[in-house]
């Protein structure tokens, strides 16, 4: 079964707002940012995009910038999964 986690790093779009909402929103730092955007693949930046959330606990973050950069069905998936899919 895959958890919530391994599917975000599946299916987030990174390049297109989301970097900037978390810069924002005070999630990332210019310093995490520029770590993120170094990754090759969308894949890669996105894992390392949730690495750094995950490890700043800052998982409410994610969903508003989520929710504010059109990507709400993510957090619906997150938010509404009724126990079928883990979060870590």
């Amino acid at each position: 079964m895959k958890n919530v986690r391994h599917l975000l790093a599946e299916l987030m779009d990174p390049d297109f707002g989301l970097l900037d909402k978390l810069l924002e929103l005070h999630a990332l730092t210019f310093p995490e940012i520029r770590r993120i955007k170094s990754e090759r693949s969308i894949s890669d930046r996105n894992n390392k995009l949730l690495e750094l959330i995950f490890n700043g606990m800052k998982h409410q973050t994610l969903l508003t910038a989520l929710t504010e950069t059109g990507q709400k069905h993510l957090y619906n998936l997150v938010r509404g999964n009724g126990g079928m899919y883990r979060l870590w």
